[in-house]
């Protein structure tokens, strides 16, 4: 490999390419875009108004490699390699009437009446084959092919809070362009479909295509969307962008102009291969990134526990197994799944009372839904919202729920010794 020595280089054009080199400079500076063969070494400063491209490093030894783009944070998805599993989760009936499913942090599908399909959490990989991510989710077909009505709508999807992408500017003529990029697997071959929507009822999408090449085989996919100019996108707390991958829906939510912004709800692009219509089929994904510009980067790892405090801002889990809240356990069994607190009460004549309070370590999004589970003395077992003996866990009065802490006073209704206690584990829920 040849060497280039120079105290500057200016490119003819707007663009610089330097084939089969290192480049060695007190300098870097590209109108356009930097592309080297070798590596880049530069004393001082590397710029470049759109992107560097170098098949080795690029080094600026006495000053900085300055970007446009964010050096961390980039990544808009939250959980995108799916570590993160408060529930538990490890799967889902197939099922057959409207629902949205959660199984992976910040990670659901949504089917229609009729249609029906699973979605798989716990799912495990060796990361060989796949850039080192060792955790995915998987939608699974049933063993009839399905015949989808002209309204059915099922997707994998996720929900971008507005805060977190306010800066891509949608909804306005500065609207910037980002940058999909997934893992993914299938043992269906063809050109599947997913979109882009305004949350809450996706009065404006972006319909994409992406092509799966070979069954059964890990694929990397890279889809580029324009900014949109127009419409109303929700900024702050609320949702603001749907991210979805369709899984089977009907032609009236269905997209006649792929790649481009529209004012309607659209799940796929017309034509596009729905997964349901395969019986006993599977799709898989992992390594999620929504990014600003053009280029998919390499996934950004996050620590685990700043992955975790993301994903606590939307749901949080105080049940010590985190068993879903309709297990059919009863009685003193329970004590083992749900203890997640034990509340020392005083009970007498009768009545008992226990006063609880817990600061949460991470501010929700928004006052959240609290689902309980709570052990009188540890043996009645009373179930969701209803507490200690059928009384209301949070309720006007006795207690409150907040984005950074909830406390209670609970009343019980059970005799018992002085120092009889409670169990109880809870969820809390601000999940878009």
């Amino acid at each position: 490999m040849s060497t280039i020595k120079t105290d500057k280089i200016i490119p003819v054009g707007s663009a610089l390419t330097v084939e089969g080199a290192s480049v060695f400079t007190a300098g870097v500076s590209a109108n356009s875009t930097l592309s080297v063969g070798g590596s880049v070494y530069a004393a001082a400063n590397v710029y470049a108004a759109a992107n560097v491209y170098a098949a080795a490093n690029v080094y600026a030894t006495g000053g900085t490699v300055v970007m446009s783009s964010a050096y961390t944070h980039r990544n808009r998805i939250i959980n995108g390699d799916m570590r993160v599993n408060q529930r538990g989760a490890t799967g889902a009936t197939f099922g057959g009437v409207a629902t949205i499913t959660r199984n992976y942090d910040m990670w659901y599908i949504t089917r229609s009446v009729g249609n029906t399909f699973s979605y798989q959490g716990g799912m495990t990989s060796d990361g060989a084959t796949l850039s080192s991510h060792r955790n995915y989710a998987r939608v699974t077909t049933p063993a009839t092919t399905q015949t989808l009505a002209a309204a059915a709508s099922g997707a994998f999807y996720t929900v971008a809070e507005g805060v977190n992408v306010g800066d891509l500017l949608y909804g306005t003529d500065a609207a910037r362009t980002t940058t999909l990029s997934f893992w993914v697997r299938s043992s269906v071959t063809g050109t599947f479909s997913g979109s882009l929507k305004s949350y809450p009822n996706g009065a404006r999408s972006y319909a994409y295509p992406y092509t799966i090449n070979a069954a059964n085989t890990w694929e990397y996919k890279t889809v580029t969307i324009p900014g949109d100019t127009g419409g109303t996108w929700l900024t702050g707390t609320n949702g603001q962008t749907y991210i979805q991958w369709n899984m089977g829906s009907g032609v009236n939510i269905g997209s006649a102009t792929a790649t481009t912004w529209n004012s309607m709800d659209q799940y796929f692009i017309n034509g596009s291969t729905q997964l349901v219509s395969t019986a006993n089929a599977t799709w898989d994904i992992t390594g999620i990134q929504w990014e600003l510009g053009s280029v998919a980067t390499p996934f950004e790892y996050r620590p685990y526990s700043v992955e975790l405090a993301m994903c606590q801002r939307y749901y949080q889990n105080y049940r010590i197994d985190k068993i879903a809240l309709n297990t059919s356990a009863t009685g003193v069994a329970q004590q083992d799944l749900y203890k997640a607190f034990y509340i020392v009460g005083t009970h007498s004549s009768g009545y008992g009372e226990a006063l609880m309070g817990v600061l949460l370590p991470v501010e929700m999004r928004a006052v959240p839904a609290i689902g309980g589970r709570g052990l009188q003395g540890g043996s009645a077992f009373n179930d969701a919202t209803t507490g200690f003996n059928g009384t209301t866990i949070v309720s006007a009065g006795y207690g409150s729920v907040g984005t950074k802490s909830i406390q209670w006073i609970n009343i019980g209704s059970q005799a018992g010794a002085a120092t009889s206690g409670q169990y109880l584990g809870f969820d809390l829920s601000a999940e878009l």
